[in-house]
């Protein structure tokens, strides 16, 4: 099976594909974003979202390690909650201790995890640092067309 990963900070038609020889997920040596700093300002992030085509994305520390997933809806609680968005940050506002997978994680079992915590996407990390994400989409794009995957 084709495995995949979604760099950070890219849209959509930008995903990295590498067949590994495995059901697992791999970077193949490219350079992937890092992500949101949890000092990011939540406008920033908001503004990010709507010109990458995403709805959410990782949020990390100064080491590139994930510490929580800030989303649209996060961003809305704090827009009713009465917040300027120029005044708070991602890690005020971000899910703290999000789920996570490693680039050798079996793609059965981020299927899994995605299932039982009920997420449309999962942080990848490599030897505990952000390297990119995958979403349902990208799993469901590659089961359904593999034969395009290396093309996208």
């Amino acid at each position: 099976m084709v495995a995949l990963i979604r760099t950070i900070g890219s849209h959509n038609n930008n995903r990295r594909y590498g067949n590994e020889g495995s059901e697992s997920i791999g970077c193949n040596g490219t350079a992937c974003d890092r992500g949101k700093k949890k000092n990011a300002h939540v406008r920033d992030v908001a503004l990010q979202f709507l010109n990458g085509l995403y709805s959410g994305m990782p949020v990390t520390d100064q080491d590139g390690s994930v510490i929580g997933v800030i989303t649209e809806l996060d961003i809305l609680g704090a827009v009713l909650a009465g917040k300027e968005l120029v005044k708070i940050t991602a890690g005020e506002i971000m899910t703290k201790k999000p789920a996570t997978a490693d680039v050798d994680t079996p793609l059965t079992d981020i299927v899994k995890i995605m299932e039982e915590k009920n997420i449309i996407r999962l942080p990848i990390t490599a030897d505990g640092k952000l390297v990119g994400i995958v979403a349902r989409c990208d799993i469901l794009a590659t089961l359904i067309e593999p034969e395009f995957a290396t093309y996208m």
